[in-house]
């Protein structure tokens, strides 16, 4: 663009209309002049995505306007849309899109997919993918609901918007927030909001997947399902949440079972009902296969009639700090167990004396809910002074007991050791 140069124009490049009574010539409007005038003008509203039209003589305000809000002007506006697909109305509004313009959206909801998007201007403007960093995919949550006031600013390489300002998903919450009760003899557990980190489903991939619990979620113990309790007796049931495909769900399984607990791997489960009976099953509302899946609590329960629920829990424990540690148990009496989180199970004690030639039968303080795979056996010292050292040996061995033999020697009592699962 320039100042009139054409023929006729005065000092400083300005216009005059002449003077006829001193032989000053009017300045000379050429093409030259006009075509600069023109294309400058319509190039920059055409650049705001404004179509010249003839006989609108407000485009050049609106495009202004439009520049203005662009580039000097805050644009907020409160999101519509959904969480995933968010939309935003400015005045005026927005027709083009340029590069480094940002917008600031109050989030009415969290975004529960890594490739949410937006809009300024719905119907005029295609929605783009909204991304963070170096053009790295959301993690769910990283628009954190309600209130939350995002940045996005227009990447024109990338044709995205980078969110400028991600909610802190890195980290999972400390302790999960989970609540148990009883109603109609039945159990209800509940995963109440939250953010919980999967392993992948393929195990030789480490990457890890962040997923946001937006709403509670809920599994129902339906009466008759004991889940391998038995009547009068306490149960630590483990609520677990999977990730199937994307979508949490919950599940549970009774401590007892002796599966491992400790997330490195895949589970599958079996849908839940009144049949589910067996301690060593992973129950959920839908059977589901080769899941990742995070412990996000237990709740221990004791119940009169096993699977008639109408006792509320004892205890209620979202998992978080050492509580994966209380899912091994223990008892540390003379006649004691350790379960381990791998679900291995360690017991001992001493039975009663076993007079020469004769078998007892030891009771093992708790059930192995699989196998008992070893037992050894020592006697301990003869009840009688002096008497003749016994030789103890084990038969019979089962998941809740075992046989004691003493071939030969006097009376005593044996120390016994046991390992399963």
């Amino acid at each position: 663009m320039h100042r009139i140069d054409a023929a006729g124009f005065a000092p400083g490049n300005l216009f005059t209309d002449g003077n006829p009574a001193t032989g000053t010539p009017a300045t000379v409007v050429d093409a030259v002049w006009l075509n600069d005038i023109q294309e400058n003008l319509i190039r920059f509203i055409e650049n705001l995505g404004v179509t010249p039209v003839s006989g609108n003589f407000d485009q050049l305000i609106e495009a202004i306007s439009t520049r203005a809000i662009q580039r000097n002007a805050p644009a907020v506006a409160v999101a519509g849309g959904t969480a995933n697909a968010l939309t935003a109305s400015f005045t005026p509004a927005v027709a083009t899109l340029t590069a480094g313009m940002t917008f600031t959206v109050r989030a009415t909801a969290a975004n529960t997919v890594t490739t949410p998007t937006f809009t300024p201007n719905s119907g005029v403007i295609p929605a783009k993918t909204i991304v963070k960093a170096n053009n790295q995919a959301l993690n769910a949550g990283d628009i954190a609901g309600a209130g939350h006031w995002i940045a996005l600013t227009y990447d024109l390489t990338l044709d995205r918007w980078v969110l400028e300002n991600p909610a802190a998903t890195g980290a999972s919450a400390q302790i999960q927030p989970i609540t148990a009760s009883v109603a109609a003899n039945a159990l209800t557990l509940t995963l109440n909001p939250t953010r919980l980190d999967f392993r992948n489903a393929t195990l030789t991939n480490g990457a890890v997947s962040s997923r946001t619990v937006a709403t509670a979620l809920s599994l129902t113990v339906p009466q008759g399902a004991t889940l391998g309790a038995t009547n009068g007796q306490p149960a630590r049931l483990v609520l677990l949440a999977i990730d199937n495909a994307g979508t949490v769900e919950l599940a549970v399984v009774n401590i007892a079972g002796g599966n491992a607990l400790d997330e490195s791997g895949v589970i599958s489960t079996t849908a839940i009902s009144a049949a589910a009976t067996a301690a060593n099953v992973f129950y959920s509302t839908t059977g589901r296969t080769n899941v990742p899946y995070r412990v996000v609590g237990f709740i221990d329960s004791t119940q009169a009639t096993a699977g008639t629920y109408a006792s509320a829990p004892t205890l209620v424990q979202g998992a978080g700090g050492l509580v994966l540690s209380a899912l091994a148990g223990a008892s540390l009496s003379a006649n004691g167990y350790q379960r381990l989180p791998s679900g291995l199970i360690v017991q001992w004690g001493t039975s009663a004396a076993v007079a020469a030639d004769a078998t007892v039968t030891v009771t093992f303080p708790i059930a192995f809910p699989t196998a008992c795979h070893s037992v050894v056996a020592n006697a301990v010292s003869p009840v009688t002074s002096g008497a003749v050292w016994p030789t103890f040996n084990v038969n019979n061995k089962t998941t809740t007991n075992f046989q004691l033999i003493n071939d030969g020697g006097n009376t005593a009592p044996g120390n016994w050791i046991a390992i399963g699962n």
